[in-house]
């Protein structure tokens, strides 16, 4: 028999579901990642014993204390070489970080010293069913940067900080603040020079465009390509306001349609697939900023990126939060504030926005 059943996380943790195949679980993750697309039809919806262990288990960790047993763990699909990673990933402490090479390079000494590569680790982390239990949230780039999460990279930071991981505070040497900011650690966005002349390079752009008359949109759109990071053909079209932070992390596909008074933080990636329709008052915002005062005061922050598919419409009065995924073909509703991704071909509403059903 299968079963699913849900977990209330503590506040700032998008909620968890589990399933479980028999007695053992079988997976494990955050509602609105990667696993709300499995096919969970055919299970059952009852919190079974090893279901019941598992919530203790998050109970326990979410407390902060080390729960001291796993659940019966039921893997399908392993190979060996996943087997291998997942093996490297659990040895990963509470309050500890490896990187992709790290993991490669344990991996293949266990091999006899046969050569891994990072990306090849890499797939089997992002495949791994079990999240949190089987720590691949603790696994960064080479360069010290959070890098993707299928969880969504804001639960990855809540992780992170909530086993003590100071990462977004570590020091970057020799990184400039921009170099910082585009690899997801904390920057200092307050003062300086090179980043203030960028946002003042983007208001300026921002304040031409907006200044220009109705009939000027081949103008407007020749503005904002030198603005942009990336646009696609001749058939995108931005209504004034519109406003951003630095423009070049902006990247639009085909047909792309922005309604007035959109507003783009574009600290990190916004990057926006074919045919995307962006209703007004929108706004994506990928900065964030410590939840200490005292940083927080100091002008620091920190930027994760926003990623939206192809064929996806934003109602009015949208909020997307930093580092967010949306999948193609979803629609959200107007006044709805995304803080975790967006299963592919489903309708989301809401504060916070959830699934209300698919489309």
């Amino acid at each position: 028999m299968k079963y699913i059943w849900k977990y209330k996380t503590p506040e700032g943790f998008a909620d968890l579901a589990m399933c479980a195949e028999g007695d053992a679980l079988a997976g494990l993750w955050f509602e609105g990642s990667g696993g709300d697309v499995l096919d969970t039809g055919d299970f059952e919806e009852k919190e079974v014993p090893v279901l019941r262990e598992t919530a203790r288990w998050l109970d326990e960790y979410f407390a902060g204390r080390d729960p001291g047993f796993v659940p019966l763990l039921k893997i399908s699909r392993k190979t060996k070489f996943r087997k291998d990673v997942l093996d490297e990933l659990r040895k990963i402490p509470f309050g500890g970080i490896a990187s992709y090479g790290d993991i490669a390079k344990a991996v293949s000494r266990k091999r006899g010293g046969a050569r891994i590569s990072a990306r090849a680790v890499g797939g089997a982390v992002g495949w791994n069913p079990i999240c949190i239990i089987i720590p691949c949230h603790r696994v960064i780039g080479a360069d010290g940067g959070l890098t993707g999460y299928g969880g969504g990279l804001a639960n990855k930071v809540a992780l992170l900080a909530h086993e003590g991981t100071d990462l977004l505070g570590a020091k970057s040497v020799n990184m400039t603040e921009k170099e910082k900011m585009l690899s997801g650690k904390i920057y200092d966005a307050a003062t300086d020079k090179t980043l203030e002349r960028e946002r003042a390079r983007a208001k300026f752009f921002c304040f031409k465009f907006n200044s220009l008359a109705p009939s000027d949109a081949a103008k407007g759109r020749s503005i904002l390509r030198r603005l942009f990071g990336k646009t696609e053909g001749n058939a995108f079209l931005v209504q004034p306001s519109f406003w951003c932070d630095y423009g070049y992390n902006i990247e639009i596909g085909k047909n792309f349609f922005a309604n007035h008074n959109t507003v783009i933080l574009d600290c990190a990636k916004v990057v926006f697939g074919d045919n995307v329709l962006v209703g007004p008052n929108c706004g994506f915002y990928t900065a964030a900023h410590p939840l200490d005062v005292e940083r927080r005061n100091a002008g620091l922050e920190y930027a994760l990126p926003i990623k939206v598919g192809d064929n996806v419409w934003f109602g009015g009065g949208v909020t997307v939060c930093p580092g967010v995924t949306i999948g193609e073909g979803a629609v959200i509703a107007a006044g709805a504030v995304v803080v975790k991704d967006v299963p592919p071909h489903t309708v989301v509403a809401g504060v916070p926005a959830k699934v209300v059903k698919k489309c």
